[in-house]
């Protein structure tokens, strides 16, 4: 249900220290919003797709929440997205949550403390022995332990490329919670396509076309950021 539905000219919306838990999926769908305003509520879970059609939405402000986690994803649709606050919620800082940290890390810029710029601002709450720091600083071996650290070292990415604009398909080996091996490919018809081998690093990631497959493997225990390339096969 969508009850701003049709409000056309409906740009700047604040249901903040309303006292709500729960959100329909479709609250704010064919809405033409530029600032969106859900803090200070009791807000504990954002539906998958809440913000999907958003895609003029510049202000978020989600402080002062119970939010533990996001929805893998949730924030790319936001493309004109400027300025977030995630503050004052009780984060967790696990395997589940990888995607946020992962998102904060590209968009350092993007995630504000009141007026001032501040990454920092999203601390955790749990696991225990990482309460009460901030989850842009902490390691992906520390959020992608479930009891125990994983271990985890380089891995092998085959991606086949083509030509033509196809749909790509990620899958993914894992064994006790390591990453052994992961591969994106495509395929198209009788169309001309190269192979290239990626042996990549697990450090921080400085190409944005790989960014969003980073934030893919998520919830494997994998570092979330490539950083050095090897190419091999042509």
């Amino acid at each position: 249900m969508n009850i701003f539905q049709g409000l056309r000219n409906l740009t700047w919306l604040t249901l903040a220290k309303n006292a709500l838990w729960e959100l329909p999926p479709k609250l704010f769908s064919r809405t033409p919003l530029q600032n969106l305003f859900l803090n200070g509520n009791k807000l504990e879970v954002l539906p998958t797709g809440i913000l999907h059609s958003l895609k003029n939405l510049a202000y978020l402000d989600l402080h002062d929440n119970q939010l533990e986690l996001v929805p893998n994803g949730i924030f790319e649709p936001l493309v004109n997205l400027n300025s977030i606050r995630l503050e004052q919620n009780p984060w967790r800082c696990d395997y589940g949550n990888s995607y946020l940290r992962c998102w904060i890390k590209h968009h350092p810029k993007t995630v504000m403390s009141k007026n001032i710029n501040k990454p920092e601002s999203v601390i955790c709450h749990s696991p225990q022995h990482l309460a009460g720091n901030a989850m842009v600083n902490v390691t992906a071996e520390e959020m992608a332990t479930r009891s125990k650290t994983c271990s985890i070292g380089s891995f092998f990415v085959v991606v086949t490329m083509i030509l033509f604009h196809v749909p790509l398909q990620v899958t993914w080996a894992m064994q006790k919670l390591q990453l052994y091996q992961a591969a994106i490919w495509a395929t198209a018809l009788n169309y001309k396509t190269r192979t290239y081998t990626w042996n990549a690093s697990l450090s921080n990631c400085l190409f944005l076309t790989c960014r969003k497959m980073c934030c893919l493997f998520q919830e494997l225990c994998l570092e979330q950021e490539l950083q050095a390339f090897n190419f091999s096969g042509f």
